[in-house]
């Protein structure tokens, strides 16, 4: 220990010796009872003798007469010792204990005997069960439950004298363990001091050790339930409990915390033994106490000498304490700091070792000493100095360093190490110019918005494309044209031509829903022909017509400079159209034509001359009578409306609704589409002179026109922000700007989904290759800001991408024709200020990366990460794949025996043998090799950027909500470790055996080799006990999991949460897909051929072919709670000695489901969430089936 460790742990604790003697109680005692039966049981009615009696080999016949003779039975062998510890106890902890602990060994062979199978039965049969019970049944009270877990009474003075001292000397915070010789002591004193009514507030618990557990387990005396010991020195550690009794096991060797209070129940059984459960007393301020039977005058002789020698190391112990802490008072003249020019920020010897601490303490890890290590070489008179290990997930190069100097004090020297590591942390680029580790940012806005990211920000307004159009009508040379077709299966609309004095960047089609059962399909084509320009004013006279036929109330009186012009296709000319608007121009009254239906069909719209109803199309001449209605406001003669027929026009009303971009909406009460019969008297009505196919061509333009804008704003994004990219499919750049709240006929969502996954993949892949010598904590801390929402938000708003995001939804009924003269004024002003949410920023920027994958894979996806990336040096994929190949070594020589095992177990031969060595290298082993953060950080990439390109690439084109939701499920580290503890490779091995004759053969068996056994850690017992534990649940859920994964239509979600599986156990499967990626030069097919082997693959596939629900219990139970809050009360509970977890789920204030034995808190939150909607689901049901059948309610 170094010197500073000694002057900073090493406490003299006070000692207290306890003295007591033993009870005399009146009476027989149980114990003395029990005996006594088993002196004068019948030995021929035990059930061994039974049995043997049975066989008449002489073997067997010498086994009974032993039996007999020496009165050695299995059963009176357990009968015997439950005796003998039932004296025990009760000489030591009095009445109450010895006959809690008989009752307890009943219970517990009365629950074996109603909750398992004989077939589970071990050592002895049911014979032999109901013998014990029988005899123990003698002693024992009739109603067991009412003698269990009872206040404790009759207690032995020792017990008394504990209590006394725990009471004053057990306070708020302390740390205790009591030793006991025998295990069924330290088991009852556990239960006794739980319940009685001066100690029950302290949290105890027993400790026992594991080994040789197996041969006790048909022990009936063996009380302790062994899970329990699997939590008792966690829940000491983390403070859940703070009194610890345990027998000698506890004395060396295992981890525990510093305790404050320490107690022998028992006198130490040799100075050894004394000395180190002393030595569990080092914090400041701890108590020592030694029971000592007064009548036990060879352990006071003892005691006396241990004492005074104790005294005498004491002494001397001090004497040197003080001498060591006058050496490192001792003041050092140290070297010069270390300064950065830029920033002024200085490093000390000083403040060295504090710098070096918050580094390595912000990379922690699971089960892993994130604390540096120093070690200190030399002596007093040569002089000290010290060398400093850093944690395992530094690079090996930047793992150890020496300090330069020699010095008087360890402090110096450890302080000169220090000093010099992070020098060359700094070197090296893991610390930044004001000293702090790289991901520490101090004066970036950016980052503190990437903590707390606003929602909502100010943006510019949508860029305009009108404005460019209206300038270009002022200069344009060539004017162009387009045609317009809109057409369905069963019906055409003569072709139009459409003039802009800009080409369509691209040729455009999109659908109109004109009612439930009619879609129409619009193109506009782009054609090689020009426009010319002298007759632009004429074909702002058929623009006018065509618009004044239903939009004349939006359009401005005398205005002609529309920014499109529409007329239809025919020769140009300007003769052509002169007579085309002629004919066109004006209404016919139908009182004054003849009576032709089919001429009139030719016509347009017919509206009634006092305009009090919607114009209908034509569709026939019939005569009736009247309707009893005054149509007009005049009185109606009922006897003239009576006596004849009038002409009337029948037709269909032409339809309230301007917007057809989206289907209409199938309700009852939705009139705007509605086109019902009508009839009109023909002497009220005229007849548009505009036949009702340009009309109809005419009711479409608004919709036309804003896939013209929309078309035309992603177009000047590709040509201006996007220039590098080269988009060569508009469309994509289209479908990425246009926002859900757009209500366009595709939005970003299903990209954004593929380009998050690829800007995770290229930043993963770009930061580990450019920085070879980071943490995976600082790659993950600076990964995280480059993908998070506030960074591309700010990147979308510097970009000036913001001007085209599309959020505004369409809605013909607000549209007005557009004018050349306002856009040319308007364009000299900037546009209001959008409110628009960062998220939404984020988003198209992530959708404009999936685009550019899509259009033109590797190549474009770079392109476009460099236009809102610039600061990222970006390089093309395969390169730094291939930078991070090269920077691996081949050598695997120190594990050449198991490399062949390991690479048959993954399907896959490594070149590089250093990879998959690094890729089973837990961050808490000491080894001098790399650990598998780095690559796992890789490996999450790759492993996301498959299963998202499976699914996005799915013909059944999945809505992105069901990809969240599939990915989660098929990515999660519950999923993972599943899968991981289920590899392994199956070999022969050769046992030799001893068989009857002594004579030693070897026997062929089959051992499995698992993938998780391969991971090389510190042999710490939270790792051990934590792989114990996951492969235990493992072994007891893998069947059920693996049938609900090959034939639910539901995911395992509770299933999976009860394997209660470390996180090493899924980052195994990352970092050997980070590896296999590196290895293979970024080979995708490789990484999926071993995602194949361990059976993600197939259930990908299922995924893809089938209706699976993936929703997990908890979202599914919000959903069905619709706005009543759901509340989860979780807390621990104590069953069978074993920590448990119960959760309690309400529902606004109902409490809904209650659940218990939960493995774990998130584990029981999950079930009680599943429980409660099987609850919700099946009130649901109930109430449905109440319902009458005709509706009405009584």
């Amino acid at each position: 220990m170094h010197r500073e460790d000694m002057m900073q742990f090493v406490y003299m604790p006070r000692y207290y010796n306890i003295e007591y003697q033993n009870d005399f109680w009146n009476g027989l005692s149980k114990a003395e009872v029990l005996s006594f039966i088993l002196d004068k049981l019948e030995i021929g009615n035990d059930p061994y003798v039974k049995v043997m009696r049975q066989k008449n080999d002489p073997r067997n016949q010498q086994k009974l007469f032993d039996a007999i003779t020496k009165r050695k039975t299995p059963c009176l062998e357990q009968l015997t010792k439950c005796s003998n510890r039932m004296a025990v106890i009760h000489e030591e902890l009095g009445p109450w204990a010895a006959n809690s602990f008989l009752t307890r060994c009943m219970k517990q062979l009365r629950d074996k005997y109603s909750n398992s199978p004989e077939t589970n039965w071990t050592d002895w049969d049911r014979e032999d069960h109901l013998y014990i019970t029988s005899v123990l049944s003698q002693v024992t009270p009739s109603n067991l439950d009412e003698y269990l877990d009872v206040e404790p009474n009759e207690v032995s003075t020792k017990v008394n004298k504990l209590i006394d001292f725990l009471e004053n000397e057990h306070v708020n915070g302390s740390i205790g363990i009591i030793f006991a010789r025998e295990r069924s002591t330290v088991v009852m004193l556990t239960h006794l001091l739980s319940l009685h009514p001066r100690t029950k507030h302290i949290g105890t618990i027993a400790f026992l050790g594991s080994s040789s557990f197996a041969s006790r387990k048909s022990d009936i005396t063996e009380l302790h339930n062994t899970k329990a010991q699997m939590t008792a020195l966690d829940d000491l550690r983390n403070g859940k409990k703070n009194l610890i009794i345990a027998t000698s096991v506890l004395e060396e060797g295992i981890d525990v915390p510093a305790c404050d209070l320490v107690i022998c129940f028992d006198f130490p059984q040799n100075l050894r033994s004394f000395i180190q459960r002393r030595g569990r007393a080092r914090k400041k301020g701890s108590k020592f106490a030694l029971f000592v039977d007064i009548q036990d005058h060879a352990a006071i002789s003892t005691l006396k000498a241990v004492e005074e020698t104790m005294k005498g190391l004491y002494l001397e112990n001090e004497r040197t304490l003080e001498e060591l802490q006058l050496l490192e008072e001792a003041e050092e003249d140290g070297y010069d700091g270390f300064r950065i020019k830029s920033t002024g920020a200085l490093l000390t010897l000083s403040n060295a070792r504090n710098h070096l601490s918050h580094f390595c303490g912000i990379l922690a890890c699971e089960y892993a000493d994130t604390e540096p290590t120093f070690m200190v070489q030399g002596d007093e008179l040569s002089g000290l100095s010290a060398k400093v290990i850093l944690p395992n997930f530094f690079e090996p190069r930047l793992r150890e360093f020496r300090g330069i100097s020699t010095w008087r004090t360890e402090r110096m020297a450890k302080r000169d190490a220090a000093f010099q590591a992070y020098v060359a942390l700094y070197k090296a680029g893991l610390v930044n110019d004001y000293l702090m580790p790289i991901n520490h940012r101090e004066n970036s806005a950016d980052d503190v918005g990437s903590m707390e990211r606003p929602s909502f920000a100010n943006v510019s307004d949508i860029f305009d494309p009108w404005a460019t159009v209206a300038n270009q009508w002022q200069k344009a040379t060539e004017l162009y044209q387009s045609v317009i077709e809109i057409s369905t299966d069963s019906q055409v609309i003569s072709p139009m031509l459409m003039v802009l004095p800009v080409g369509l960047p691209c040729d455009i089609s999109f659908r109109l829903f004109w009612d439930e059962n009619t879609t129409f399909l619009v193109s506009a084509t782009r054609t090689t022909q020009k426009f010319a320009a002298e007759l632009v004013s004429l074909a702002a006279d058929t623009t006018s017509i065509l618009l004044s036929s239903l939009f004349s109330q939006k359009m401005m009186p005398g205005k002609l400079d529309f920014s499109w012009l529409f007329l239809p296709r025919m020769d140009l000319i300007e003769s052509s159209i002169k007579e085309w608007c002629k004919s066109v121009r004006g209404k016919i009254f139908l009182n004054d034509i003849e009576k032709d239906s089919t001429a009139l069909k030719a016509l347009g719209l017919v509206r009634r001359i006092d305009n009090r109803s919607r114009p209908f199309t034509f569709e026939d001449l019939v005569w009736k009578y009247i309707e009893n209605e005054a149509t007009d406001g005049a009185n109606v003669n009922e006897e003239d409306t009576a006596s004849c027929e009038v002409l009337h026009v029948e037709g269909k009303v032409w339809p309230k609704r301007t917007d057809f971009l989206h289907p209409v909406a199938n309700l009852d009460t939705s009139k705007m589409h509605h086109t019902a019969k009508c009839f009109h008297p023909a002497s009220e009505c005229t007849i548009d002179k505009l036949p009702i196919q340009y009309t109809r061509f005419t009711l479409f333009i608004p919709c036309l026109i804003h896939n013209i804008e929309k078309t035309l704003i992603a177009d000047e994004l590709a040509r201006t922000i996007l220039r590098p990219v080269k988009f060569s499919d508009l469309s994509l750049v289209l479908t990425a700007i246009s926002s859900s709240v757009a209500r366009e006929a595709s939005n970003y969502q299903r990209l954004e989904f593929l380009g998050d996954s690829l800007l995770k993949l290229y930043t993963s892949i770009e930061l580990a290759a450019k920085n070879l010598q980071w943490p995976e904590g600082l790659l993950t801390s600076r990964k995280s800001h480059v993908v998070s929402n506030s960074h591309l938000a700010k990147a979308a708003t510097e970009t000036g991408l913001d001007r085209f995001i599309l959020t505004k939804p369409f809605s013909g009924a607000k549209w007005r024709p557009s004018y050349n003269t306002d856009h040319v004024h308007a364009g000299d002003e900037e546009g209001s200020p959008r409110v628009m949410s960062t998220k939404v920023l984020a988003d198209v920027v992530e959708a404009l990366i999936g685009a550019a994958n899509i259009d033109g894979a590797d190549e474009k996806t770079l392109d476009c990460l460099k236009v809102f990336l610039p600061e990222i040096n970006w390089s093309p994929l395969d390169e730094s794949v291939g930078l991070l190949y090269r920077n691996a070594t081949d050598s695997g020589d120190e594990y050449s025996m198991v490399l062949p095992e390991i690479e048959e177990l993954l399907g896959y031969t490594f070149t590089k043998k250093s990879l998959v060595l690094a890729a089973l290298t837990h961050p808490s082993s000491t080894t001098s090799r790399h650990s598998y953060q780095r690559l796992e950080f890789i490996g999450d990439s790759v492993l996301d950027i498959i299963v998202v390109q499976a699914l996005f690439g799915s013909p059944r084109e999945f809505a992105h909500y069901n990809m969240h939701l599939m990915r989660t499920a098929l990515v999660n580290a519950d999923f993972l470790a599943f899968l991981c503890m289920n590899v392994y490779v199956e070999k022969d091995r050769g046992e030799a055996v001893e068989n009857i004759k002594k004579k030693v053969k070897i026997e062929m068996t089959k051992r499995k080799s698992h993938l998780w056994g391969f991971m090389k850690h510190s042999q710490s017992w939270d790792i051990v006990h934590a792989q114990n534990s996951a492969i235990k649940q493992h072994e007891e859920l893998q069947e059920e999991i693996n049938e609900r994964l090959n034939s639910s239509q539901s995911y395992p979600w509770t299933l999976l949460c009860r394997l209660d599986a470390a996180k090493f156990f899924s980052d195994i499967i990352e970092s050997i897909l980070g590896a296999i990626f590196i290895d293979s030069q970024g080979s995708m097919s490789a990484c999926e051929a071993f995602l194949e082997r361990i059976g993600l693959m197939r259930y990908v596939r299922r995924v893809l072919s089938e209706n699976i629900d993936f929703m997990h219990p908890k979202q599914r139970l919000g959903h069905l709670a619709n706005a009543l809050s759901v509340r989860y009360e979780t807390k621990q509970t104590l069953e069978s000695e074993a920590r448990r977890w119960e959760c309690t789920v309400r529902v606004g204030d109902e409490e809904i489901v209650r659940v218990g034995d939960g493995i774990s808190n998130i584990e029981a939150e999950t079930r009680a969430a599943e429980a409660a909607v099987a609850v919700l689901r099946t009130r649901e049901c109930r109430n449905e089936s109440q319902m009458p059948d005709d509706g009405m309610s009584e």
